[in-house]
């Protein structure tokens, strides 16, 4: 049922890599059903390039956080990438998107200005990321 499924975003600066494939492991649950709209994967003309201005990717990243129920954001990359990922941000919070903040050993101090905006704060375990989303998803309602 659809309406079962947690649509979210990943706060990732266009960044594929490792990491991000190691959060989708994470998320793989019999009992967690999600749609990821940060993966472009499925979308060809759409998507953002380096050739991109600033508006183009702003737009780009709206469209994909404004059905979400939550924005999850790895803290690894606030460090990497604090601009394109503050874009993101952002935009969730401009749309009232919860966030949740994922952070590993290699960052286990996690700037005030990302606890500020976060609902949760996290370590990088399966349960806990699970546990988090499904506390602080906005739940749609349906009449």
């Amino acid at each position: 049922m659809l309406s079962d499924v947690c649509k979210l975003y990943i706060s990732h600066a266009w960044q594929y890599g490792k990491e991000y494939d190691d959060l989708i492991n994470l998320l793989k649950d019999p009992y967690f059903k999600y749609y990821n709209y940060s993966d472009v994967s499925e979308l060809k003309d759409d998507v953002p390039t380096l050739n991109s201005t600033d508006r183009e990717i702003e737009e780009f990243c709206r469209k994909r956080i404004e059905p979400v129920q939550i924005v999850i954001l790895l803290t690894s990359k606030y460090y990497e990438f604090t601009g394109p990922v503050s874009v993101e941000l952002n935009i969730a919070q401009e749309l009232n998107k919860p966030i949740i903040s994922i952070y590993s050993q290699k960052h286990n101090d996690v700037p005030k200005e990302v606890v500020d905006i976060s609902k949760a704060v996290v370590q990088w375990q399966s349960s806990d990321i699970i546990s988090a989303i499904r506390d602080n998803m906005i739940h749609n309602e349906r009449s």
